[in-house]
């Protein structure tokens, strides 16, 4: 998988303002608040499961090209934590029903 830079990837949300989130986390991850962008693409996965696919790329995408400018690894910390967020949520309603 190549690394995709913020011209070649097309970010497939459907509102601009996300949109406009997205595409300058590819090209500068330090400009922009991962733990947002994070939660923005978990929340829209969850409404879309067909969006998935799309989500890994898309974070992939992200977690490479933070770690080329950066170095270190803030969007995945955030992305696991919303994640692990989610599946308590998931569990604890599980738990609750019959």
């Amino acid at each position: 998988m190549g690394e995709p830079d913020g011209e070649e990837y097309k970010i497939q949300f459907s509102d601009a303002e996300t949109q406009q989130l997205l595409k300058p986390t590819l090209k500068d991850p330090c400009a922009v608040e991962l733990q947002i962008v994070a939660n923005v693409i978990v929340a829209h996965s969850l409404q879309d499961r067909m969006f998935s696919k799309e989500a890994g790329h898309m974070y992939y995408a992200v977690i490479q090209a933070e770690s080329k400018h950066a170095g270190h690894s803030v969007f995945r910390h955030g992305l696991l934590n919303q994640l692990q967020q989610e599946y308590q949520a998931q569990e604890q309603l599980r738990t609750c029903l019959p």
